[in-house]
Parts: C-alpha cells; structure tokens; sequence
C-alpha cells in the first residue's frame, strides 16, 4: 500500500463509502495541525499526496488510520519483559479479548465494563472533544472514545508497539471510525503542540514505562487549561517477593503516595482516586 494515497488506502481497508473516506481525509488534516514534528519541533504540519510533511523535509507515512513518528533513534531503546510482551504477537492476538476482559479483572476484581464505564465517565464528551489515548494497544479504548465523540471530534491513541497499532487501525478501518487515528511514538515524546486535548488517557500501561516523570510533563503540556486525565494502573504488594519479580518482568508496580507527588509535580490535580484490589483509577484536571 506504500505507493497508494490515502484515499485509496482507506477504500482498499474497508467498504467506506465516498462521504466518509472525504471525513477521514478532513480528520487527517486537523490531525496534521495538532502535531509537533519530533525532528526540528516545528509546529502544525501539512498533508499532502498521502503523507505528512514538515518544513524540514520529514516525511511521516501514513497507512490507512496508522501515522509512524517513530524514529531510528526510538526504535533502538532496549526494551523489558513486560513492553516486548506488547509486541509479541500471540498475546497482541489475544489482548482485546482473553487478556484485557479476563485477566486484568483477576487482578482487580472488578468486571472490565465497570473499569471503562468509570473511566468514559470521566471525560465530559462533546461533539468537538479530542482525546488522547497513550499506550492505547489494540484500541481497547481508543474505539470506546471515537464511537462516543462526534463527528467534529478526533481520537488519538498513541503506542510504541505497531503489532497492536495494527490491530487498532483494522478496528477503525472496519468500523469506518474517521475520528479515531493511531500514530506510533514514544509516550514521553508525545508528537503534539501544547494544549491541542479536551482529555488524556493512559489505562493498564503507566506500570510499563520506565520512568513516568517525563510522560506526565508531556501530557500536562498537550491538555487544554482544565482538561481532563485519567489513568489505570497497578500498585506496589504487600509482597516484597511480588515487587521484586514484577520489576524483574519489567513491571513498576505503582506507589500510590509517590504517583499522587509526581502527579502534583507534573501540575495536575487529583479530582477522584478508586482503588479495587491492586488497581488505582484516578482522574485528574490541568
């Protein structure tokens, strides 16, 4: 598909029909607005015969609903366990289902229905709401949000892992879902001019970078003044045993007083923490 527009990408992935591959193409340009080029940090790019430009000369692909910023420098880090599990495809294949909807409700005893009806309700959805969805893996929110949004509105989840960008753009491209984008890049290099989202979500992924002072100053800085952010993640045991093989797996298992000082630090205020089990919701406003 490298050498089709992205017109011509977008009617080969699925049935959409002229109107809605004309909103796809519209959303790809207000897409292109809200980036930063991760090169020269110039703002608000360009699209143009099937790819995203930048004044110094960057070409960023774009296949279907999928936009790859990830550059050589990135795609050199060493990852743990527990991020080279995201990209190992067995458990890319399984993740949506069999992993997300059962096994992460094992460790916090909660249904997963309940997780994402706490999570959307967060968020106060209007037509032209943008969203971010970091370390979004194969859309198990990502579509969540874009089905929720209007037509105005645009979602972006965010990942370093293409195996279950992949997968997330099939879903979108299938569902014919023109507000929900998928762009490979690094969390703590988010590729967006400041204040461009309305909200932020980062949910079963904070435990897997390696350092989240970083990645929250980035998503301080892309939320709107009063935008909202939400997060899942998982906290430290009782267990030494237990700490010591997650961080072995890669897993940082959170501290919950030390994630509240980082998100104070960081400049977001905390509005409502739930705790299930090892499981830690909160939301929080710039």
């Amino acid at each position: 598909m490298a050498g089709l527009c992205f017109t011509e990408q977008v009617r080969g992935q699925n049935s959409l029909g002229q109107g809605n591959v004309e909103m796809a193409h519209e959303a790809l340009g207000r897409l292109a607005e809200m980036l930063r080029c991760t090169v020269c940090g110039a703002e608000g790019l360009l699209v143009s015969q099937g790819v995203i430009r930048c004044r110094c000369g960057r070409l960023i692909p774009v296949r279907g609903f999928l936009i790859d910023m990830m550059d050589e420098e990135q795609c050199r880090v060493t990852m743990t366990f527990g991020q080279a599990a995201m990209r190992w495809k067995p458990l890319v294949a399984v993740y949506n289902g069999l992993w997300r909807h059962m096994t992460f409700p094992f460790a916090t005893w909660i249904p997963f229905s309940t997780e994402q009806e706490i999570i959307l309700g967060y968020h106060g959805f209007c037509p032209q709401y943008r969203l971010l969805d970091i370390a979004c893996g194969p859309g198990t929110y990502t579509r969540r949000y874009a089905e929720a949004i209007g037509s105005e509105g645009i979602v972006v989840g965010v990942d370093a892992s293409g195996e279950m960008l992949e997968q997330a753009a099939q879903v979108a491209a299938r569902k014919a879902l023109h507000t929900m984008w998928l762009i490979k890049a690094d969390a703590s290099k988010i590729p967006f001019r400041d204040n461009m989202f309305d909200g932020v979500n980062c949910t079963g992924a904070l435990h897997l970078f390696d350092h989240i002072d970083p990645v929250l100053e980035r998503i301080h800085a892309v939320l709107k003044p009063q935008g909202v952010f939400t997060l899942m993640t998982f906290c430290k045991s009782r267990s030494s045993t237990v700490n010591k093989v997650a961080e072995l797996l890669g897993i940082h298992l959170v501290d919950r007083v030390k994630l509240e000082e980082s998100l104070c630090k960081a400049g977001l205020t905390i509005r409502d923490v739930r705790s299930s089990r090892r499981m830690l919701l909160v939301c929080a406003h710039k």
